[in-house]
């Protein structure tokens, strides 16, 4: 090896997944004591890491795919890029437009069949494994009756384990229709699609799965249905992660080496900057693994349960230890970072101290000050220049003032490039946004352990990001707000207790909206704040107006800053908005944001009640000849329904109350909107 230092961009997806996981685990022991500094780029989805999350904020996951776009800053003398795991949800439609971005540096490119300008490839024998498997169930256990739970329709793994399932039993003789095949996303969020893989297609024998994960949905599923696993119904799976050895029964699966793959990749990536011959494509061997889920019957003894099983649920105990620790943690972080949001150096040096906290080694963070606004519709325009706000060594911090904060332009690096006898250091970069609002991205030396939990941090950090913004610009905010109404008079459209509109302000409002639309599509939403009467009587009209105030801040996020909202009663609001998107995607997307928004209220609070907010919602077209009135009431209905959901009563226990603290200062940002009680 010769005496250079080599700096090496690693971009993956998914890494809550085992095998990414894995993949990433053997290229940072195998970079370790080499001479290279590595900055992984983590394309992160949250549908991946947890399905809680799917309802809300798996809607922004496509945020994920820009966070590789950072490579811009800096000067890498290699990239190894894992398309078969980057960003599986939000995709890239085409691959060798993609990777022209990057022609000017080498590249291995992992599980993908694509060739990068220059570079190599390296794979699994996708088809060569599930062209086993398929061939043991039809050969071995004559089963004919075979349906695929295949992975996402575009992925190149997926692509070729369709194909190997297809040649498999086209050859055999075996009857195959589009029918027998439903795509997943590779995670075990997969039972619906499950289900409806056995609803169409009577007499099955036996469903192959294209990874284990969505092979434990299929066990649910069957469960569920009364067919034993093995016994009534063969089912299998692929890449034999420890999972596999814990279900009951073990899993048939294919073994693919994911660590190999890695080391490979990685060994691979310093032979080819040495300047050694490497093979345009390396093909890592699969191994088929029959257990008993596909009824081979085998004692314990002859099944090849390789991971060790006591070892295993030690891992697995230390990693639920260690999330319930991080997951207490997070709501604590968010607080404290929202408590100084009003003041940048406080802001950052809080973030920085948590970090340390935490045992991070370094860290930097890197921003823009004009948050980026990332939609999947009109995609993004990332800025050439980023700022470093705060950097972290060991126990020592530094926050930059924003007028001296450091400016990072293309090509001037993200990460400091040692000398060629010092040992290699490996960064990971995580990416800082709250729903369509991109501000920068956090660079951590850490170990690939601790991804997990410091994934679920910078999901905190981002919501932090949003109130210190809202903090700054609140003024200019109303500002605006009060230049869209500056030809109604304040003391006749106002409301003085929340600053809304007031009903007749609302109104004209909305007839106004609605006449300058003519031929869009929107909605006019009713928002009741939950037993108003319950918190005057029992807390005190003090903290009534409290509650609406905060109702008001919570439904402004919602709305947004340049649509009509009012408060037109004690406790009930009138709003509208444009749908410019899928209509009920788009009022999913905003209820969801008030659910958010309201339960992070109610945990920072110290209020000894809850709130919650019912929504009732009318959608139709803009048009002269709309009835606002004839809307109000048919919001009105979709109110009453959703009512009929809320909590019975709004006091928390005394254990509740003491999680909490002091709420001074919550304000609520603009955000994302059927009807149902979302408090």
């Amino acid at each position: 090896m010769s005496d250079k230092r080599w700096k090496i961009g690693v971009f993956l997806g998914n890494v809550h997944f085992v095998h990414p996981r894995a993949m990433m685990a053997a290229m940072e022991e195998y970079f370790r004591d080499k001479s290279v500094d590595v900055l992984y780029f983590l394309g992160t989805e949250s549908v991946s890491f947890v399905g809680d999350l799917t309802d809300a904020q798996a809607q922004f996951d496509y945020q994920y795919l820009s966070i590789y776009d950072y490579e811009k800053f800096e000067e890498f003398d290699f990239l190894i890029i894992a398309f078969g795991n980057m960003n599986i949800a939000a995709g890239i439609e085409n691959k060798l437009v993609y990777l022209e971005k990057f022609a000017h540096i080498p590249c291995a490119v992992l599980q993908d069949v694509v060739p990068p300008k220059k570079g190599f490839n390296v794979i699994s024998d996708n088809y060569g494994g599930m062209k086993h498997i398929v061939d043991h169930l039809i050969e071995f256990h004559e089963f004919e009756n075979i349906v695929l739970l295949c992975g996402p329709e575009h992925n190149e793994d997926s692509t070729q384990r369709r194909q190997a399932y297809l040649e498999s039993m086209i050859s055999h003789g075996c009857a195959v229709s589009d029918s027998m095949i439903r795509y997943g996303d590779y995670t075990e969020n997969v039972d619906d699609i499950a289900e409806e893989l056995l609803n169409v297609n009577r007499g099955v024998q036996a469903v192959v799965c294209a990874n284990d994960e969505m092979a434990s949905a299929v066990y649910r599923v069957c469960e569920k249905r009364g067919l034993r696993v093995g016994v009534d119904i063969a089912v299998t799976g692929f890449d034999d992660i420890p999972l596999a050895s814990f279900l009951n029964p073990p899993l048939t699966t294919v073994r693919q080496e994911s660590r190999e793959l890695g080391r490979t990749a990685a060994r691979l990536a310093l032979e080819y900057l040495e300047g050694q011959e490497v093979p345009a494509v390396t093909k890592i061997p699969t191994t088929l693994i029959p257990r008993n889920s596909c009824g081979c019957n085998l004692p314990d003894e002859k099944m090849d349960l390789a991971t060790a099983r006591d070892e295993s649920v030690s891992g697995v105990v230390d990693d639920i230890r260690r999330i319930w620790n991080y997951a207490l943690m997070g709501p604590i972080v968010t607080r404290e970072l929202v408590s100084v949001s009003d003041n940048i150096i406080s802001f950052f040096s809080r973030m920085a101290k948590n970090l340390i906290d935490m045992g991070v080694r370094s860290s930097k963070l890197y921003v823009q000050f004009e948050p980026m606004i990332n939609t999947v519709e009109n995609g993004y325009t990332m800025a050439d220049e980023v700022h470093l706000v705060f950097e972290q060594n060991e126990d020592k911090f530094h926050v930059y003032p924003r007028e001296d904060s450091p400016l990072i332009s293309l090509k001037r690096g993200l990460i400091p490039r040692g000398k060629p006898d010092e040992p290699g250091r490996q960064y990971f970069t995580f990416l800082i946004f709250d729903g369509e609002k991109q501000y920068g991205i956090l660079i951590l030396e850490v170990t690939s352990e601790d991804i997990p939990y410091m994934y679920l941090m910078s999901l905190h950090f981002g919501t932090a990001f949003h109130f210190h913004e809202i903090n700054n610009n609140v003024t200019a905010e109303r500002d605006k707000l009060m230049m869209q109404n500056a030809r109604l008079s304040y003391s006749a459209h106002s409301d003085p207790l929340t600053g809304l509109l007031n009903r007749r302000g609302v109104e004209e409002l909305i007839h106004q909206t609605v006449n300058e639309n003519e031929g869009i599509k929107a909605c006019l939403m009713i928002g009741d704040l939950d037993h108003l009467k319950e918190i005057n009587d029992t807390f005190g009209h003090n903290e009534g107006d409290f509650a609406i105030k905060a109702c008001s801040e919570v439904l402004r996020r919602v709305i947004g800053d340049r649509a009509p909202l009012g408060r037109i009663g004690g406790d009930e609001f009138l709003g509208m908005f444009l749908v410019y998107d899928n209509e009920e995607q788009e009022i999913g997307r905003r209820l969801a944001d008030v659910k958010l928004s309201a339960d992070l209220f109610n945990a920072v609070s110290g209020k000894p009640y809850y709130l919650g907010i019912s929504i009732g919602t009318a959608c139709f077209e803009c048009s002269a000849s709309v009835s606002i009135e004839s809307l109000i009431r048919e919001a009105d209905k979709s109110l009453y329904d959703a009512k009929k959901k809320r909590r019975s009563s709004v006091k928390k226990s005394t254990e509740d109350i003491i999680k909490s603290d002091n709420a001074e200062g919550f304000d609520v940002g603009e955000g994302s909107e059927t009807s149902e009680e979302v408090g």
